[in-house]
């Protein structure tokens, strides 16, 4: 009538359905947990993407203009990259895969010989990828200074 262990006691049914929950809450907690890292490392696998995307645009405007330069404006960047491969693509608008990119620096006389690329995770969470005219891509984990200072 009732199930034996080796020992010979009595395994009560509602006590094996409770280990058998608790071990299922267990593992789907466990492979939550690991299945937002990985999330949240793809994202910011596409952020390192976007912006290496953006420094070729970057590059690509500034010889297209010479006499502009580089730009900080979104809609003359996506507009350049459009025209050869549409990587950026008009719809991004600067968001992208839970990050916000930003761009900055370009200063007022013409031509433009700098700028700064900024990509902000929006939910707070994970590294800022940041990049300049030097083409150099950093990524900041937090570290003190910042390696992407904000504006």
């Amino acid at each position: 009538m009732f199930e034996r262990n080796a020992e010979g006691q009595i395994i009560r049914p509602k006590a094996k359905k409770a280990a058998l929950l608790c071990l299922a809450a267990a593992i789907l907690g466990a492979g939550a947990y690991h299945l937002r890292g990985l999330h949240r490392l793809g994202q910011l696998d596409s952020a390192i993407v976007t912006v290496r995307i953006m420094i070729d645009a970057e590059s690509k405007f500034s010889q297209a203009h010479p006499a502009k330069g580089f730009t900080c404006d979104w809609s003359e960047l996506t507009a350049t990259d459009t025209e050869r491969d549409g990587r950026l693509g008009p719809s991004t608008n600067g968001h992208r895969e839970g990050y916000s990119f930003q761009l900055l620096g370009c200063s007022n006389g013409l031509p433009n010989h700098s700028y700064r690329i900024l990509a902000i995770p929006e939910a707070g969470n994970g590294g800022e990828v940041c990049a300049d005219e030097s083409g150099v891509l950093k990524i900041d984990q937090g570290e003190n200074p910042p390696i992407c200072p904000r504006p």
